[in-house]
């Protein structure tokens, strides 16, 4: 997992991330496999030669506990 991402998670900074295929139009590293994470604090990125699916499934989670906790204080509907 990219640790730059451990550290802005850590401070709870808001950020999602995208999976950039190595012929996506929007892949900022042409030609290669890429997760990229914005946030207010910029964006970001880690190319890869492979399908990076060990890296994205752990950013994919973390993703998801992020999601929920923010939402655990929402009343409900």
């Amino acid at each position: 997992m990219p640790r730059r991402l451990l550290e802005i998670d850590g401070r709870r900074v808001d950020w999602h991330h995208h999976m950039n295929f190595p012929d996506c139009a929007l892949d900022p590293h042409a030609g290669k496999w890429a997760i990229t994470v914005a946030s207010n604090e910029g964006t970001f990125s880690e190319i890869y030669d492979l399908e990076p699916k060990d890296i994205l499934r752990p950013v994919e989670v973390l993703n998801c506990r992020k999601l929920a906790s923010n939402t655990s204080d929402l009343p409900e509907v």
